[in-house]
Parts: structure tokens; C-alpha cells; sequence
């Protein structure tokens, strides 16, 4: 078979024109850093590629997330840490106010800075992270959460919805709480039950502690204790039935269905005091009320009952 010199020469040219190719190709896979310059290079490699793409964007974003959720619940732990301060100096101003030994005056003053602490825990209810947005709104970031009513008492205005934001692929975590359970919520009593003096009481009797020392005993419901001389008791269910008897003194302990109440001073007779199952209640509710204690005159040993007995129930 005879070859042609013009058939060789196009041959020779054809491959220079295809290495010519080549090396545009690999120049500018180098210029742009990318193998693959359209999906008709590699369809397969192309698709994995679009697939990695999407990963890298999305844990570009769970980042952003870690980082936003990040600051804002140190925000939260900060002011929850500030609430805490504050709640707690409240409890040491409640129990200088307990003192038998202060005037109307003092505890008037002590009424003045719960008041002020009160403000101050308001504000801090009110924090927003840097966004602007309220920390414990709920859902509701850009409604003010905790206002002032008429009556003075402070109302909730946000929602109970709790943010969360993705972590990972089925991963989330709330980057915050609703102020309905941080504020609104506290339990009253021990936690399990709660004692409330009657207010007709004439007696000495303050409510001191109180606890279950028998949960297996403990029955949640609605009880009664009534002196029927100053020291002697009877424990009525809700059915008015005696469950319970007794003596009491000074500083002792009444115990029925498992649970003990300490009280300290001395019951007239006929003074009551309610036993029902813990509920909740606000804690501006629970500081108002301490103050408004606090800011009556209690010139008598039986005002000043009524007083602890209302600090107490706080």
C-alpha cells in the first residue's frame, strides 16, 4: 500500500493541533484552578463535584450557625448569671426585713430597693443580643417581652415559642428561652407543695420550713391545718375530715401525709393554714409582693406574723 507525503504531513499537523488542544485545556485548568472546565469533560466527576459544592455551602452555614447560636446563648448566660446576682441579694434584703428588730422606716427603705431591683431584673429581661432582638421574646425577637401594666404588675407580651437553629444533617439546638418559663414560671412553695397563712389569723404562727420527708406518703392535694387552741392542731382533707391531731410549741413541727411544716411563733386559736400542691407564679409577682410586705406598717407582733407569713409565701 502506498502512502502519500500529503496524507503524512496532515497527520503530522492534525496531532500538533490536537496537542495544541490539550494544551490550551490544561493551561486553563491551571489559570482556573478547576479540572473540570464544563460538565461535558467529565459528566460523573462534574455531579460529584456539584454535590460537593452543595456540603461545603451547607457546612459554611451550619458555621455561621454554631457561631450565631454561640453568642447568642452566652448573652442569655450572662443575664441569667446578672438575674441570679440580683435574685439573690432580693432574698437577703427579704430576710433583713424579717427582723423583729426593724422600724417601719427600715423596712420601708428595704421595701424602696426591691422596688429598684425589681427595674433592674425588668431590664435584664429585656436584653437583646446584637442583633437587636429580644433574648426571651420566644419567637418574637422584636416585641419587647416584659412591660409594665397599669395595675404595676409586669405582664409577658412575647411567645412561647423556642428558636432553633441546624448544627448538622438532623442536628438542632435552641439558641434560646421563652420569658414565660425563665420568669413567669416559678414554682411556689418547696417546689412540691405550698403553705399560705390565712389572712384573719390572729396569732404569732410565721410558716419557717418545709419539706416531703415521705414522698411515698405524699398525696397532692388540698389540706387545712386549724388551731383549735394555741397549741393544739387539727389537719383537715378537702372533705373536711381530720386527718391528723396534735400539740404543738414554739418553733415545732407538724407532719402528716409525708411532709413536715415548721412553724415558729404562737397560733391563736381558730387561725388556718392552707396546704395545696405547688403552683407558679412570676417572679416579679414574687418580689412586688415581698416589697408591698415590707412597705406595711406591722406595729403589732401579729402584723409582723402577717408580714413573714406574706414574705414567706413569695
Amino acid at each position: 500500500m502506498r502512502i502519500s507525503t500529503y496524507w503524512s504531513q496532515q497527520q503530522a499537523v492534525n496531532q500538533m493541533l490536537e496537542n495544541q488542544s490539550r494544551l490550551a485545556v490544561t493551561q486553563q485548568q491551571i489559570s482556573s484552578g478547576s479540572k473540570l472546565l464544563s460538565p461535558a469533560d467529565d459528566p460523573a466527576g462534574a455531579a460529584r463535584a456539584l454535590d460537593l459544592n452543595s456540603y461545603d455551602t451547607a457546612i459554611q452555614q451550619y458555621a455561621r450557625n454554631i457561631s450565631s447560636a454561640t453568642s447568642r446563648l452566652g448573652i442569655e448566660d450572662s443575664a441569667l448569671s446578672s438575674a441570679t446576682t440580683l435574685l439573690q441579694s432580693a432574698r437577703t434584703l427579704a430576710l433583713e426585713g424579717l427582723n423583729g428588730s426593724q422600724s417601719d422606716a427600715s423596712r420601708q427603705a428595704i421595701a424602696t430597693q426591691l422596688d429598684q431591683q425589681i427595674a433592674q431584673l425588668q431590664q435584664i429581661a429585656n436584653t437583646q443580643d446584637a442583633n437587636g432582638e429580644y433574648l426571651f421574646a420566644g419567637n418574637a425577637t422584636r416585641t419587647q417581652p416584659f412591660t409594665q401594666a397599669a395595675n404595676g404588675s409586669i405582664v409577658y407580651a412575647g411567645d412561647q415559642g423556642q428558636r432553633q437553629v441546624a448544627l448538622a444533617p438532623g442536628q438542632t439546638v435552641a439558641t434560646g428561652d421563652p420569658g414565660s418559663a425563665v420568669f413567669m414560671q416559678v414554682p411556689t412553695g418547696n417546689g412540691s407543695f405550698a403553705v399560705n397563712a390565712a389572712s384573719t389569723n390572729t396569732g404569732t404562727g410565721v410558716v419557717g420550713s418545709t419539706a416531703v420527708s415521705d414522698p411515698t406518703l405524699w398525696s397532692p392535694a388540698g389540706y387545712s391545718i386549724q388551731f383549735t387552741a394555741p397549741g393544739t392542731y387539727q389537719v383537715l382533707d378537702a372533705t373536711s375530715t381530720v386527718i391528723a391531731s396534735g400539740s404543738y410549741s414554739d418553733g415545732g413541727s407538724i407532719s402528716f401525709k409525708g411532709i413536715s411544716i415548721t412553724l415558729n411563733g404562737t397560733p391563736a386559736a381558730g387561725d388556718t393554714f392552707a396546704v395545696a400542691p405547688s403552683g407558679t407564679q412570676s417572679v416579679f409577682a414574687s418580689l412586688q409582693s415581698i416589697a408591698a410586705a415590707l412597705a406595711t406598717p406591722a406595729d403589732t407582733a401579729t402584723q409582723r406574723a402577717a408580714a413573714g407569713n406574706q414574705i414567706n409565701a413569695a
